[in-house]
């Protein structure tokens, strides 16, 4: 296989049907992605082509969404599991530049666990906005 054949791919509704089994474990191997989505829930958003979902090389794949917010469209890449982010890491930017043109985004947002940061500081045009943690509300206890 060519160096220079493409090896990200934004699957199409076809593709992610056929391929649902080799996606349906990762999301299941990974309940942090529960904390804002059911499975059920990212189902629906990608059969109504809310959500996108995207592989990248033999073992990576990834889910983003285009939000609308009071400024502008935001892709956001909400969701990746599998090897090759290193290896296939220009092409996903270049691929998610593009799409996010084309969806007349203003802003690329990743969300990631703590050691993406690394990755995305050496980028250009990325820098860290902010930081999210979480915890649950208690009770609150009476007096």
């Amino acid at each position: 296989m060519s160096t220079m054949s493409p090896q990200v791919c934004l699957l199409t509704s076809e593709q992610i049907a056929e391929y649902w089994d080799r996606i349906e474990w990762r999301l299941d191997e990974t309940p942090s992605m529960q904390r804002f989505y059911t499975k059920e829930d990212i189902i629906d958003q990608i059969c109504k082509q809310e959500m996108q979902v995207w592989t990248a090389g033999m073992d990576l794949v990834l889910i983003t969404q285009v939000l609308t917010v009071p400024i502008g469209k935001v892709l956001q890449i909400v969701w990746a599991h599998g090897e090759g982010l290193d290896a296939h890491f220009a092409e996903l930017l270049d691929k998610f530049h593009t799409f996010a043109w084309t969806q007349e985004c203003i802003k690329i947002e990743i969300l990631g666990r703590p050691g993406w940061e690394r990755k995305f500081r050496e980028q250009i045009g990325f820098k860290v906005e902010y930081v999210a943690y979480s915890a649950d509300v208690m009770k609150p206890r009476m007096h």
